[in-house]
């Protein structure tokens, strides 16, 4: 297996994790989202530095961005534009955190769907 390859299934697997943790627990995540938001642009700048170290991460070791192992790639670059944006517009990141209250939860479910989807194609991709 290749250094690459490793990388993907540690993708896969953090992206099937998060996704399954937001369908079984969004509860939980609107919460932590909520409590987030009642930091103001604090919350927002935490938020903001976890996407953005999780995306730097993977850009960092997995810099394929072409062919199928690509798509962990992309997904890296999407969340690290995340991250960045809501590190210098913590606006944004307040908006988008609001707008799950823990009374709307469950469309969290939803972000945790294509988050398995993703995992599973990059996890399959990695071992064939």
């Amino acid at each position: 297996m290749t250094p690459a390859e490793c990388v993907e299934l540690v993708g896969a697997a953090c992206l099937c994790a998060t996704g399954w943790s937001h369908w079984r627990h969004h509860g939980a995540w609107s919460r932590l989202f909520a409590r987030w938001s009642e930091m103001g642009n604090s919350g927002a700048l935490l938020n903001g530095l976890m996407h953005a170290g999780v995306g730097a991460l993977f850009v960092l070791v997995h810099p394929i961005f072409t062919g199928p192992s690509s798509l962990l790639t992309w997904w890296a670059t999407l969340v690290l534009i995340k991250g960045l944006t809501y590190l210098v517009a913590p606006s944004i990141g307040l908006r988008s955190m609001r707008r799950v209250a823990p009374d709307r939860s469950r469309s969290l479910r939803w972000v945790g769907v294509p988050m398995v989807a993703l995992g599973l194609a990059v996890g399959g991709i990695a071992l064939t």
